[in-house]
């Protein structure tokens, strides 16, 4: 952090008045770093993707508040900081090789804080989010009902495999009540 702080304070044109977002940015990238340093402990690396991917997020949120000026943005940008949740557990399900769930709850999180950002910018934004946030609202439209067309992975008439990974869970007998 030391070496980022001098090399801003050194860069002519550049004050930490704008440029002070850069450490979030800098330090949730960070955080990806530990699971392709160590591919052998990715599946617990991994979850540093959720904190990594929040931080990151902030860190642009935040720069493109500094530059522009619009801090009123975080009337509605501040849903996708759920969203960068969701998708923290959606990168982390992925790369840590965790089971489909986790994955797909990410997703659901991201796209349901995606969609309501959307709303919300499209409705209340400066003209750059009105058009990005109606954008992503399309876009959302679009991947739905590209979705409901889509063939299901898993038939309804299909079973679980036969090497179910949760075993049934046995309860021990138990006898008659004794009674003092």
């Amino acid at each position: 952090m030391g070496i980022l702080f001098a090399a801003l304070m050194l860069t002519p044109g550049v004050s930490l008045d704008t440029a002070w977002p850069i450490i979030f940015v800098v330090f949730g990238i960070t955080l990806f770093l530990p699971a392709f340093i160590w591919p052998s402990s990715r599946g617990g690396l991994a979850a540093l993707f959720v904190p990594g991917t929040m931080i990151l997020a902030l860190g642009l949120l935040f720069q493109y508040s500094t530059l522009t000026g619009d801090w009123a943005a975080w009337v509605y940008a501040w849903l996708l900081v759920p969203a960068s949740f969701g998708l923290g557990l959606l990168l982390a399900g992925k790369a840590g090789g965790w089971s489909r769930g986790v994955a797909t709850f990410g997703l659901g999180i991201f796209v349901l804080s995606a969609v309501a950002y959307g709303l919300f910018a499209a409705l209340m934004g400066e003209m750059f989010m009105k058009v990005l946030g109606a954008g992503l609202v399309v876009l959302s439209g679009i991947l739905i009902f590209a979705a409901a067309f889509r063939k299901p992975a898993q038939g309804p008439d299909e079973t679980l495999p036969e090497d179910d990974p949760i075993p049934p869970t046995e309860f021990p007998e138990i006898s008659g009540s004794e009674e003092a």
